[in-house]
């Protein structure tokens, strides 16, 4: 869920952590990037997955995830909006 709303932050979702799934209600188009997002990180079969969350504690999370793009461009990176340094 952390992982979606950044990127359709007009979907409502609800994550149910019993069958491990989200319940969704969003745009056809939003829907597509959410299946997209989740696809990558269930993984589908290309090994195992990880999130980790870094406290940064001087430089502005959007710089990091800028610099990171290129030099890990199969990573999904979301910035917290919340958390400005």
């Amino acid at each position: 869920m952390t992982a979606v709303k950044p990127i359709v932050p007009r979907a409502i979702i609800s994550p149910d952590p019993y069958s491990k799934s989200l319940i969704v209600t969003a745009t056809a188009e939003d829907h597509k990037k959410i299946k997209a997002i989740i696809e990558k990180a269930d993984g589908l079969g290309e090994g195992e997955l990880t999130t980790k969350a870094y406290a940064l504690e001087w430089v502005s999370p959007y710089s990091i995830m800028t610099a990171l793009t290129p030099i890990v461009p199969n990573a999904t990176l979301s910035p917290d909006r919340r958390a400005r340094p």
